[in-house]
């Protein structure tokens, strides 16, 4: 909730309540991961919430965890996707978006978070290839 509410507040240019907000969700992550510490899907938020805070390393750590965890989740590689496009690495990104299914690529063109997404001519070429318009 915390984690969408930041997204939220991010978007509307209110970085302090996102910076906030981005910190209770760390908090309660961090909770659920030490009675858990296998949580695929905590994980992976763990990694976006750490991108978003401005802990690239630590973002970068708990992404490649996440993805050891879960491979082949979808729900995990969009958060991890995600991820990597907070940290400005749209090429993993789109290496990641490459093993998605037609579905998720959809979701991701139509993504609010990711406005500029869709212009990116290997982003439109990735859609091209799975046969979505």
């Amino acid at each position: 909730m915390y984690l969408n509410l930041g997204t939220t507040y991010r978007l509307a240019n209110l970085r302090r309540d996102a910076e906030d907000a981005y910190r209770k969700a760390l908090t309660i992550a961090e909770a659920e991961l030490a009675r858990n510490p296998r949580e695929r899907t905590v994980r992976s938020h763990l990694a976006y919430l750490c991108a978003q805070l401005g802990q690239r390393s630590r973002a970068e750590f708990e992404a490649a965890q996440a993805l050891q965890l879960a491979p082949g989740s979808v729900e995990v590689a969009r958060m991890i996707f995600l991820t990597y496009e907070a940290l400005g690495e749209r090429d993993r990104a789109l290496a990641l978006a490459g093993t998605l299914p037609d579905e998720a690529l959809r979701r991701l063109s139509r993504s609010p978070y990711l406005a500029d997404l869709p212009k990116d001519p290997r982003f439109q070429q990735l859609l091209m290839s799975h046969h979505i318009q």
